[in-house]
C-alpha cells in the first residue's frame, strides 16, 4: 500500500535494481572468467 502512494520512487527504484543486477552480473562473469583461467593454468602446469 505504501507503494502506490509514490509511483515515481518505484519507477526510481526498478530503474536502480534493474543497474544494480546489471553490474552484479558483470561482476559475476568477471569473476567467473578469473576462475576459469586459474583453473585452467592450474590443470595445465
Amino acid at each position: 500500500m505504501r507503494l502506490k502512494r509514490v509511483p515515481e520512487f518505484n519507477v526510481v527504484s526498478c530503474v536502480c535494481a534493474l543497474l544494480d543486477i546489471e553490474n552484479y552480473y558483470i561482476y559475476y562473469r568477471l569473476l567467473l572468467s578469473v576462475m576459469y583461467s586459474t583453473v585452467f593454468t592450474l590443470s595445465i602446469g
